[in-house]
């Protein structure tokens, strides 16, 4: 049976770290993130004006 991985262990900003120490393995973030649900639909385009940045790159 596979382990309950944690919110602490997933989280994106501590993701390295917790991948260095053992606290997850490469195998176990693949399986997880390869079950989670395509929310593609659910996002929302956000157009940003960058004052003096070229034309299509703001």
């Amino acid at each position: 049976m596979a382990k309950q991985l944690s919110e602490f262990v997933l989280d994106k900003r501590i993701l390295e770290r917790n991948l260095k120490k053992g606290l997850l393995t490469p195998k176990e973030l693949a399986d997880h993130l390869g079950k989670l649900a395509d929310a593609t639909d659910k996002a929302e385009v956000i157009k940003v004006n960058v004052p003096g940045a070229p034309e299509g790159e703001a």
